[in-house]
């Protein structure tokens, strides 16, 4: 049986740097300058916050196409300095890694000079057909529910059903390499039709974890040794995650 297509939805990736590097106007500018040149991003246009004494500084960037959305962030989040990039309805999922490469690229050289990256992390969105000639809701039921979906349904008329999982790495320990990241997995029928699910899997390198020992508390993140990855290996990955285990799970709908 031919694996179902991947047609995707929407690709997002973020990396936290730090230390927290200055975000000042001038950088906007030249961030923005930058991104503009990039092909499929021209007509971006810039929103920027500067500091306050209770507020760190922000920069917005947006592209409306259509459904095709592009939006760059660079704001402080969990003790770094956070790139956040995210495109709805990409052509591709390879132009879409080609293009966060490339906005990636040029942050790197303006605002991430001198830190080291504690995150990586892909999100990819993406609609699947159903694989069976049963809707997608009903394949859902028996995959994920088995006998309980008919206690559910006595409930009443059950219109929807999604599946939700968090998978985490077996080392507490932050990784030094592509192996075991976290991941959050999402799998559903889209409401719009009925032959087909909705899946959202992230994969998440670096993610802070709690580590419990002797009843006390920690958290564990170190700088990891991912320079040399450009963000399309980790949208590779996710995409790859997708086609090896999601779509076979759902072969078996």
């Amino acid at each position: 049986m031919s694996e179902p297509r991947i047609i995707p939805r929407g690709v997002i990736f973020a990396a936290i740097h730090a230390p927290i590097a200055k975000l000042e106007r001038n950088h906007a500018k030249e961030l923005w300058s930058g991104w503009t040149g990039i092909h499929h991003l021209e007509n971006l246009s810039l929103q920027f916050n500067a500091a306050t004494d209770k507020t760190p500084a922000k920069l917005t960037c947006k592209q409306v196409d259509g459904r095709i959305q592009h939006g760059i962030v660079i704001d402080v989040h969990n003790g770094g300095l956070r790139l956040l990039m995210e495109q709805s309805f990409p052509a591709s999922f390879a132009i879409a890694g080609k293009l966060v490469d490339e906005v990636y690229k040029i942050a790197q050289s303006v605002v991430f000079k001198q830190t080291k990256v504690h995150l990586m992390e892909a999100r990819i969105r993406a609609a699947m057909p159903v694989s069976t000639t049963a809707p997608a809701l009903e394949s859902l039921q028996f995959a994920f529910m088995g006998g309980r979906a008919k206690a559910l349904a006595q409930l009443g008329r059950l219109n929807h059903v999604g599946f939700n999982c968090e998978i985490q790495p077996g080392s507490d320990e932050p990784k030094n390499s592509m192996d075991e990241p976290s991941r959050q997995i999402t799998i559903e029928p889209l409401r719009e039709s009925s032959k087909d699910f909705y899946v959202e899997v992230m994969s998440n390198w670096g993610r802070q974890r709690t580590i419990v020992e002797d009843g006390q508390v920690s958290a564990a993140r170190g700088p990891l040794d991912l320079e040399e990855n450009v963000p399309s290996v980790y949208i590779e990955e996710v995409l790859s995650y997708i086609e090896k285990h999601v779509a076979k799970l759902l072969e078996g709908a």
